[in-house]
C-alpha cells in the first residue's frame, strides 16, 4: 500500500524574520486597521490571496510592533474617563484618539458599564439570616456542611457537621 505524503506548496510564505513581513505590511494594515477586519478574517484572506501563512501569535506580535492595536487597556481607558469627567465639570467637551484613530464615545460608555458590572460582582453581600447578620467586610472560605437532627430533652435540634 502506498503512503501519501503531504507536500507543502513551494510558493507558501511562512514569515520567520522582519523582512518576510515587509512586502505584506500594506495589505495587512489595510485589512486589519483601515477596514477594521477581524484577525481570523485577515489571516484567511492573506493565506488565500497572498499565500502568506502566519500564526495568530505572529500576527499579534507584528500588530504590536506596527502599533495596530485596536483594544485600549483598562489603565488607558480609566485615564480617558477621568479626563473626560474633569473636563465635563468645566463645561468642556472631549474627544480622544488612540493610535491616530478617534475613540467613539460608545466605546467609552461600554467600558464604564462593564466596570460598574464587575464592581458590583466584587462587592461582598451582607447576609441576613434571621438573628444572624454577617458583615460585608467578613470573608471566609466556602465550607460544605450537613445538618443532622439531634434528639434533646426539649425536642429535636439541628447540629452542623463541618
Amino acid at each position: 500500500m502506498e503512503q501519501l505524503v503531504a507536500q507543502e506548496d513551494p510558493r507558501r510564505i511562512q514569515p520567520a524574520r522582519d523582512e518576510d513581513w515587509e512586502p505584506f505590511k500594506e495589505a495587512i494594515t489595510q485589512l486589519y486597521w483601515t477596514e477594521e477586519g477581524r484577525l481570523r478574517e485577515v489571516m484567511n484572506i492573506m493565506q488565500a490571496v497572498h499565500n502568506f501563512c502566519a500564526t495568530e501569535k505572529q500576527y499579534r506580535t507584528r500588530f504590536k510592533k506596527w502599533n495596530l492595536e485596536k483594544n485600549i487597556n483598562s489603565k488607558r481607558m480609566k485615564a480617558m474617563v477621568g479626563i473626560q469627567k474633569r473636563r465635563q465639570e468645566n463645561g468642556k467637551g472631549t474627544e480622544f484618539s488612540f493610535h491616530g484613530r478617534p475613540v467613539p464615545q460608545e466605546k467609552i460608555d461600554r467600558w464604564q458599564k462593564r466596570q460598574k458590572s464587575a464592581e458590583e460582582l466584587r462587592r461582598p453581600l451582607a447576609l441576613n439570616m434571621g438573628h444572624l447578620r454577617l458583615s460585608p467586610s467578613l470573608t471566609f472560605p466556602l465550607i460544605w456542611c450537613k445538618v443532622h437532627p439531634v434528639p434533646t430533652a426539649y425536642g429535636t435540634s439541628c447540629r452542623l457537621l463541618v
